[in-house]
């Protein structure tokens, strides 16, 4: 209400929006995305402050600080928006995106392709990963542990692949570190070999087993950089969507998305 009397319009989309309005610093899509296309993400009482003066404030005073969640993420919210503005983080990036990603691969796509980069529906060819690495174009790979069958063709070549928390970490970041710690293991999920019984006895079904560990070659993505996969990936943080949420547009004033 405050913000519409001073000229401000309401929008239920961040990409529409000039102003996030957030209570902390707590990784969500929205503010992801706000992030990746360079936005003022404000604390409340910048709207308090602007209604004090009947009009919009300037928000050097009012940029979003949470110190324990910038520690988490190992950035600096006013720092991020700064580079944001001066280029896309997954500019000339390519990606593909396993089905059983979380929150879900229409949301990490949104994300990405807001942040310069590009999402392909399909895996891509033993030839388009060559092309990428001869023309040292970054081509990443994001799955989760039982899609990484999917992907086999491409890890026994030496592909890394990565799971979601480098791409929201990148976009929290404003910087890609494709570090091991985001890398998800060729060996996850390998389909379980087929055992038969001994001779002599009766040919039921056969018995399925753990599946083992193959050895893991020195892997290298396009992007040029090599890393040693970990036990997993990285629990993810829970988003939040757009339902509580408010936010404010205007093609003259600034536009606000209130968190």
């Amino acid at each position: 209400q405050k913000v519409r009397m001073l000229g401000g319009l309401v929008t239920d989309k961040v990409e529409d929006c000039s102003h996030l309005v957030a209570i902390d610093g707590k990784r969500t899509i929205e503010l992801m995305k706000a992030l990746a296309l360079g936005k003022n993400v404000v604390l409340p009482s910048w709207v308090n402050s602007s209604y004090a003066q009947k009009q919009f404030a300037d928000t050097f005073d009012f940029f979003l600080r949470d110190d324990e969640a910038e520690k988490m993420h190992c950035c600096n919210f006013k720092l991020s928006v700064l580079r944001a503005r001066k280029g896309k983080v997954f500019e000339d990036c390519e990606f593909y995106i396993t089905p059983s990603v979380e929150p879900s691969p229409e949301e990490v796509k949104s994300v990405i392709e807001l942040a310069g980069g590009l999402v392909h529906p399909h895996p891509p060819s033993p030839a388009k990963m060559i092309e990428c690495i001869e023309w040292d174009k970054p081509y990443i790979l994001i799955a989760t542990e039982c899609d990484m069958p999917i992907l086999k063709y491409l890890t026994d070549a030496g592909c890394t692949v990565y799971n979601t928390e480098f791409v929201f970490e990148s976009v929290m970041r404003q910087e890609v570190e494709p570090s091991a710690v985001f890398t998800v293991s060729p060996s996850a999920c390998q389909p379980a070999p087929l055992r038969l019984p001994p001779m002599g006895q009766s040919t039921a079904a056969p018995v399925s087993g753990p599946g083992s560990a193959s050895s893991t070659p020195s892997r290298r993505t396009s992007t040029g950089y090599s890393a040693t996969p970990p036990p997993g990936p990285v629990p993810l943080t829970p988003t939040q969507g757009g339902g509580g949420q408010a936010e404010f547009a205007s093609p003259l004033t600034p536009r606000i998305k209130a968190n």
